[in-house]
């Protein structure tokens, strides 16, 4: 089997059931890359599992085949607190600086980010979330799109310093609003590109 080219092994997935991949990687070492370039391109992760995360993507052909990526990060409840932006601020700053630490192999990575409380409503939808001070945020040049769904409104110069983290980022979608004229500092910031497509909603 190990002498079947990867292109071959992949046609072959082609005509599985429409069923989990997973278990046919424990049938041998040589398929278990094949297998796991599928399983491993799309995961749904909770800013809790973090630590998993990390691990889980340790091997780097795991860390190759990832392409999307959907970010849940979850704030403190009750919601709408000062705790709110230092919780999140942690969990961006945290999976950035492990998905810097990958390099610039392997294939491009899209990123959905969302933020919301476990439990409980948010009471003060004009509450912005922002990146606080001390912020090291490291440059991500795989990222090439990132799409921001997030319950908790984020302010615009956390999205425009995050962008500006991300080299390669050619398209990014988020929702603004018309803050309070009292917050304009949510406002402050920028956002420089060339050739990306940004777009706000």
């Amino acid at each position: 089997m190990n002498s079947i080219p990867y292109e071959l092994v992949n046609h072959i997935l082609t005509f599985l059931p429409d069923t989990p991949l997973h278990p046919y990687a424990t049938i041998s070492r040589y398929l278990q890359p094949v297998i796991e370039r599928h399983t491993f391109s799309a995961i749904k992760l909770s800013s809790l599992d973090l630590p998993l995360f990390t691990r889980m993507f340790n091997p780097p052909p795991r860390r190759e085949a990832l392409t999307s990526l959907e970010y849940h990060i979850h704030l403190p409840a009750p919601s709408d607190t000062p705790e709110d932006s230092a919780v999140f601020t942690t969990a961006l700053t945290d999976l950035l600086a492990h998905l810097a630490s990958w390099g610039l192999r392997g294939r491009n990575i899209k990123i959905e980010l969302k933020a919301y409380p476990l439990s409980g409503t948010i009471q003060h939808p004009h509450i912005f979330l922002s990146l606080l001070p001390p912020l090291s945020i490291p440059l991500v040049p795989r990222i090439v799109r990132l799409d921001i769904i997030s319950a908790r409104r984020i302010s615009g110069a956390a999205v425009s310093t995050l962008a500006v983290r991300l080299p390669n980022l050619y398209e990014a979608q988020w929702f603004l609003y018309d803050e309070l004229p009292c917050q304009k500092y949510h406002r402050d910031g920028s956002l420089s590109r060339t050739s990306p497509v940004l777009r706000a909603c």
